[in-house]
């Protein structure tokens, strides 16, 4: 599942995605923040909306099933076109 949908990924995939999620770091939140599963908010929108603190400048946030998750630029990149190639396939 990316973004609350299933995904039919191939092996491969499957594996970068799961080395994604092993290097992204979770951020604190209240406990029961319930986080919406979409990737069509913007890193701004993400930071008003949950009250996030402000990432560096090679640091991103996403929502990956529904948990928020805080990547580096190439981590990102990477999701970003699993998620492309989601929506082409």
């Amino acid at each position: 599942m990316i973004d609350g949908l299933p995904v039919l990924l191939d092996n491969e995939d499957y594996r970068s995605l799961l080395l994604v999620n092993q290097m992204a770091e979770v951020p604190d939140l209240t406990a029961g923040t319930p986080i919406a599963p979409t990737a069509a908010l913007t890193q701004d929108e993400l930071i008003s909306l949950y009250r996030l603190p402000r990432l560096g400048n090679d640091e991103n946030y996403a929502v990956v099933n529904g948990q928020l998750v805080r990547l580096n630029d190439p981590n990102y990149e990477l999701l970003q076109m699993i998620r492309v190639a989601r929506g082409v396939l």
